[in-house]
């Protein structure tokens, strides 16, 4: 009897021994460092778009969230300093003189002409704002009687993306106006035209706010006033990018 007692003493000491190893090496695995995981490698892609595509900075990280690994660098810049071999994709509204590359069409925009909410005009046709534009016509006598002020004529630099979407729909001369204001971009146009109720000037759709109002302009087609936003590259997308542009196509249409 005695001896079963020493042996089942001594298998309950083996036990308790056993117990105590595995709480002690499991606190000895507990203090050790962690292996650390490899990182995934951050893509970073570079895109560059015009003043008139502004309003596409949400829609661009939108789609840049959705697609983990990828970082995107934006540059604002006018369209004459474009350089499609400096970036992954390079924005711009209405086709160049010249096409390079490889471009594909994600959306359309349309131009509207706008005044002051406080002006009664409704409409003009192309003959009218052609003269207005050009100068020859310098008063809003010649459209609301009564009306004799003279016309604040606001215009975008040559060479911007919507100013040869304008220069477009009125191909027979050159919109030269000794008299017209500078704006810079679509933001400081809506600013001058929204604060001057004898100005007129030009906008892409997608920049109207209550500021401004746009008029109805007569004897041209819907099809001439939407013009393509295009994206551009020295050659096509590639892997993820594919996936990227199909989600910015869906939430700028």
């Amino acid at each position: 009897m005695q001896r079963l007692k020493e042996r089942k003493l001594t298998s309950a000491y083996s036990s308790s021994s056993v117990i105590k190893l595995f709480l002690v090496i499991t606190f000895l695995s507990a203090c050790m460092p962690a292996t650390p995981q490899p990182q995934p490698t951050l893509q970073l892609w570079q895109a560059q778009f015009t003043p008139s595509l502004r309003w596409i900075g949400p829609a661009l990280n939108l789609c840049t969230r959705q697609h983990p690994g990828i970082a995107l660098s934006i540059d604002e810049r006018p369209a004459q300093a474009l350089n499609p071999a400096q970036a992954d994709f390079t924005l711009r509204w209405g086709a160049p003189e010249t096409l390079k590359g490889y471009t594909i069409e994600i959306a359309t925009e349309e131009l509207v002409v706008i005044i002051h909410p406080d002006n009664p005009l409704d409409s003009l046709d192309l003959s009218e704002i052609r003269a207005i534009f050009t100068g020859k016509t310098q008063s809003w006598s010649a459209f609301i009687k009564g009306n004799s002020g003279r016309i604040q004529v606001w215009t975008e630099a040559d060479g911007s993306d919507v100013q040869q979407v304008f220069q477009s729909i009125l191909p027979q001369q050159p919109l030269t106006n000794p008299f017209a204001h500078l704006a810079p971009d679509p933001m400081a146009m809506r600013q001058s035209v929204g604060s001057d109720l004898t100005a007129i000037g030009y906008l892409p759709r997608r920049w109207l706010d209550s500021t401004v109002r746009a008029i109805q302009i007569k004897g041209i087609s819907a099809a001439i006033l939407r013009q393509p936003i295009l994206v551009m590259w020295e050659s096509g997308p590639q892997g993820a990018q594919k996936d990227w542009l199909l989600c910015l196509q869906e939430s700028i249409k």
